[in-house]
């Protein structure tokens, strides 16, 4: 990987629980985002969701925010119980994501959802929240793929993983065929 994460588009990962037995024998936590990471890097795919989709479409997010940007981004989204912007994703090759019709989000009011067309939908994102005290979402800078990504088709140039820290790199490398990168050490913290 010779290119910065930054100059990718990255899948954010924020924890979900696992086989819980499994992570217990080895002493490990059963959930969180390296659990996440180990989920989607053994499974190789990037499942869709429309939970958060107006449209009701499922879609992969991505950010184009830079790692070294995350830590003033990182906020506790009480609405949704969980924290944004952690020192855990995937860093994707934008240009794969394009050729795969991945694209900006488009922001905006809840006028201008009514002047988009069908197929523009699924990439809106309302710009502000006022129930979240007039948050801006607009510094996401997020981007949307319609559907799951098929990580078995992406190669080692085109894909890196996004962890805390050199141990936590050190034992997911073990599991994945893409690199395992610390943010610690790739932002010079650690």
């Amino acid at each position: 990987w010779t290119r910065e994460p930054s100059l990718e588009a990255i899948h954010q990962r924020r924890g979900v629980s696992a086989n819980v037995a499994w992570w217990i024998e080895r002493e490990l936590p059963a959930t969180g985002p390296l659990v996440t990471l180990w989920n989607i890097v053994t499974d190789q795919r990037l499942i869709a969701s429309a939970k958060s989709n107006r449209a009701g479409v499922p879609v992969t997010c991505f950010t184009e925010c830079p790692p070294s940007q995350w830590s003033d981004l990182r906020t506790f989204q009480s609405h949704l119980g969980r924290w944004d912007f952690e020192p855990y994703g995937l860093a994707v090759s934008r240009a794969v994501l394009e050729t795969r019709g991945a694209r900006p989000a488009i922001y905006g009011t809840d006028e201008s959802w009514c002047d988009l067309r069908d197929h523009d939908r699924p990439f809106f994102q309302k710009s502000y929240d006022r129930q979240q005290r007039g948050r801006s979402w607009q510094h996401e800078r997020e981007w949307r793929l319609i559907g799951d990504l098929d990580l078995r088709l992406l190669s080692s140039l085109q894909l890196v993983i996004l962890v805390a820290s050199a141990a936590e790199a050190q034992w997911l490398q073990q599991w994945s065929r893409w690199p395992v990168i610390s943010l610690n050490r790739s932002q010079g913290l650690g």
